[in-house]
């Protein structure tokens, strides 16, 4: 075996070692949503495929991914195997398309992977499409987008925010959208509030509000103004990072009374941080320091949450 080779595969072992130990060790033990999947395995034990789809708990995609894995492991490890085999497979995209890939994952394992991979696990699926996406150098970019948002949403509904990067290049657009959206979201909730598995994402009550003094959210906010005043430096793939963190930002402002859905999805935006930090760029360094210190925060306030919890 020659040294290239030797290293190459030392690499995936240590990715898939720390995954492991991550996973096991510092993020199951404090997700939140952990017992909730556990009782739902137990349950796909026992049921064929049809009456677990037909339960309508969650997409079909992602019904299929835990019966067939409920059926060779036992509950806890199907999510322990699940969650390393994600993580693997994002390294994997991460060695293809990004200049520095391994501190990408590094970046990846601590700021995501305890909200995805050992909490979210649909969402964590259906971010491999979003990321694929994101990370697309095709001719044909916009059948990807529609094809990852398409096949991602069989997994998690979350998967269409893939299509928000048809507006990479056209950002003006997508803010004159989401101001029409503002003026007239009564009407348009109206309508989406009679898609029943909706209701639940769409509520507002008082109770239900974010903070727009959340420092991540400031943080993202003033990096996606940062970010149009140097548009014309950006890479294709930079347009995108840079247009999730703007979406992510104007959904936590749009839903500000909607906790679920603010958080949700301005999370789940942080992933453009990976479009504009760990690809080949030549831009002008203030926005480059700039992004690169809020990847730094968000990776900071991860650290910082997951000592809390294992703490408490």
């Amino acid at each position: 075996m020659s040294r290239a080779k030797l290293i190459k595969y030392s690499k995936l072992i240590v990715v898939i070692v720390t995954a492991l130990i991550f996973l096991h060790v510092l993020a199951l033990p404090i997700s939140n949503d952990y017992e909730s999947y556990i009782e739902y395995l137990y349950t796909l034990q026992n049921s064929n495929l049809i009456s677990s789809i037909s339960l309508g708990r969650f997409e079909p995609l992602s019904v299929l991914t835990f019966w067939l894995m409920s059926k060779v492991f036992t509950p806890s490890t199907t999510l322990l195997v699940l969650g390393v085999i994600l993580l693997y497979v994002k390294y994997l995209i991460f060695l293809e398309k990004l200049q520095r890939p391994m501190l990408a994952y590094v970046w990846y394992l601590i700021t995501f992977a305890y909200l995805l991979e050992a909490n979210q696990f649909r969402f964590a699926i259906a971010s491999i499409f979003i990321i694929i996406s994101l990370l697309s150098i095709k001719k044909k970019d916009s059948l990807t987008h529609l094809s990852m948002a398409v096949i991602g949403a069989g997994f998690h509904y979350s998967a269409v925010l893939s299509l928000i990067f048809f507006f990479a290049l056209r950002p003006l657009t997508l803010i004159f959208f989401s101001l029409f959206f503002c003026f007239f979201m009564d009407f348009f909730l109206t309508q989406l509030w009679t898609i029943k598995p909706l209701q639940i994402w769409l509520s507002f009550t008082p109770d239900n509000q974010v903070s727009l003094t959340n420092p991540l959210f400031i943080c993202q906010f003033y990096i996606g103004l940062l970010l149009l005043f140097y548009w014309r430096e950006l890479s294709k793939t930079q347009k995108r990072g840079a247009i999730l963190l703007i979406f992510g930002a104007i959904i936590y402002i749009v839903f500000w009374q909607n906790a679920i859905v603010a958080h949700r999805v301005r999370e789940l935006s942080q992933l453009g941080i990976i479009g504009l930090v760990f690809v080949k760029s030549r831009w002008s360094r203030i926005p480059r320091q700039m992004t690169q210190l809020t990847a730094f925060i968000f990776s900071l306030h991860s650290i910082y949450d997951i000592a809390r919890k294992l703490i408490n």
